[in-house]
């Protein structure tokens, strides 16, 4: 249940047996079911989760209209990193589509983890260096690219999620409908005859 997030977590800090004793400790095992939520708006996130398996779609709903922001999955981390940091509500909903298990670690055992020393310290800024540099990158893909561009950019990044994700929620990520994404997909087909 612990290899992957211990092999995640002793690629980014050379932890002794012992450090990695007290921060196996420290998790907690959660079994979310599909459609069944981590985080809806308006509750505050109080923990970071690792995703042993399974997957969650990030949206805000706006206009009654949901609007996918990021997927994750397996060996990735979830959480809504501005409510769990500052203690305020979240603005957005985060939802499992699929059987999902994370390994949880909650606010204060992170903030216990740290006094242990600088080891536990460099993990909690990487893991946040990884959901910005997520986040940032994002930005730049609406900012800098056509929708066209945006599909294929995620297909050569991402191509097991076209297997793992609805349609419908594919087009909300990238800004565009159904009907739209269909229409490129379509298009690409083509040109690559």
């Amino acid at each position: 249940m612990y290899d992957q997030i211990k092999t995640s977590v002793l690629s980014l800090v050379d932890f002794s047996e012992e450090e990695w004793e007290i921060f196996q400790g420290c998790l907690v095992v959660k079994k979310i079911a599909k459609k069944d939520f981590y985080i809806e708006k308006g509750d505050i996130c109080k923990d970071v989760s690792f995703i042993n398996k399974g997957a969650f779609r990030a949206y805000y709903v706006v206009d009654g209209k949901e609007i996918t922001s990021y997927f994750s999955f397996e060996n990735d981390y979830v959480t809504d990193y501005e409510s769990f940091l500052l203690k305020k509500s979240s603005l957005q909903y985060i939802q499992a589509i699929e059987d999902t298990e994370v390994l949880v670690l909650p606010y204060d055992q992170m903030q216990k983890l740290y006094d242990t020393g600088s080891k536990a310290e460099r993990y909690g800024r990487l893991v946040a260096e990884s959901l910005f540099v997520m986040v940032y990158q994002q930005r730049n893909e609406f900012v800098l690219y056509n929708p066209e561009e945006r599909y294929v950019h995620l297909l050569s990044q991402r191509p097991d999620l076209f297997q793992r994700v609805p349609q419908v929620y594919i087009a909300s990520l990238l800004g565009i409908t159904p009907e739209t994404l269909s229409r490129i997909r379509k298009r690409m087909a083509v040109d690559k005859r």
